[in-house]
Parts: structure tokens; sequence; C-alpha cells
């Protein structure tokens, strides 16, 4: 079982700025490799190289779900004085990117145990922040066909409530027709700070 809390503050103390992700990358591959394998698959992409991509395998696949979860960091200098705060000078998770691949771990170890019906794929993604990393791992048709896209994010100032899923527009796969979908602690009197999606898929042409 992953300690989901240690792992954010481990992530947390060592963000990295786009594409130099290494050891972020690392410290993935060492929490992903402590899971049970059985339905795993794991490889990087050569022009992505701190990219990661797991696969798991499903018992009876009709389709495959993507969940990516971004991995880089801001230049911001942390000023928390936290003790688990940031140990790269002038860098920092200032964008919830550590909360992001957590949960996508957290995610990853329920299923490593529990196989689900369809296939996944978990994209840890690089550069999100700058350079488009996803764009990136598009060009070189290095991710494999999606049907439906999922991302979480997170929003500091609100109040907790239950995750809910944010309708996103409808775009292209990374090879076919797909929709993406986002989880995001959503009240009724946040509703109004929702902005459209400014990533790069956003900007493809609608299937």
């Amino acid at each position: 079982m992953i300690d989901l809390i240690q792992t954010r503050r481990d992530l947390h103390q060592i963000p990295e700025l786009a594409l130099n992700e290494t050891e972020t990358h690392d410290y993935l591959l060492q929490v992903i490799a402590q899971l049970p394998q059985t339905w795993l698959t794991v490889r990087t992409i050569k022009v992505l190289p701190t990219a990661i991509l797991v696969h798991i395998t499903g018992s009876q696949p009709t389709q495959t779900l993507g969940y990516r979860a971004d991995m880089d960091a801001l230049p911001v200098d942390e000023t928390t004085e936290l003790p688990f705060s940031s140990t790269h000078a002038g860098i920092s998770h200032a964008c919830g990117h550590d909360l992001h691949m957590t949960v996508a771990l957290g995610i990853l170890a329920h299923f490593a145990t529990h196989q689900p019906k369809d296939n996944l794929i978990f994209f840890f993604q690089p550069a999100e922040e700058s350079h488009s990393g996803g764009k990136i791992a598009y060009d070189a048709d290095a991710l494999p066909v999606i049907g439906t896209s999922m991302n979480s994010m997170v929003c500091m100032t609100a109040p907790t409530y239950p995750l809910a899923p944010s309708p996103r527009a409808s775009v292209p796969s990374l090879r076919g027709p797909a929709k993406s979908r986002s989880t995001s602690p959503v009240a009724p009197d946040m509703r109004r700070f929702r902005r459209p999606p400014t990533t790069w898929w956003s900007r493809l042409p609608r299937s």
C-alpha cells in the first residue's frame, strides 16, 4: 500500500522544471516498481525521456481508458517553511502537480491489485507548464489509442468537497475520437471560476 501523504510530500520536495524531471521520473518508477506487476507494463518514451507510460491489462477489455498526470513544476520560490517544502532553490510545485501525480499513483495502486475490465493507460507527462510535453509525445506517435482520457485538477483555496467530474470539450484522442474529463473539487459557488481548457489538445481540430 502506498502512503499517499508521504508520497505527495516527497514529490513536493523535488520540483523540477519542464523536460528536466529526472529525479521525479526516478521516484515515480521506484513507487510503481513496488506495486504488483501482474497486469502492469511500464515503458518510457525515447523523445520524452522523463515521461512514463503504465499500461494495465483489463480482464475483458472493450476499450482503453487514459489518465494523465503532469509532472513539472514552476520557477517560483517556495516560502511556506513547511518541513516538506521544496529543496530546489527557485522551483516549487506551486501548480499542484505533486498532488496530480499522487492521485494517479493512488488510482494505479488500486488497479494493480484489482484488475479492471478495460485496459488502462497512465501517462505521467513532463513539460505541461512549458515546452508542450504532451504534444511532443503525440507528434512522436508514442501514445496508444485511447477512448476516454481523464486528469485531475486541484484548487487549494476552495473548501473541501467531493471530487466531481467536470465535462471538457470533445477532442480527438491520441489516435481517434475521444472525450476528455477532469475531476475537480467543485462546489456550486466555485463553478464560475472554471476556465475553458487551454492545453494543447484543446486546440486540435475537433473530430
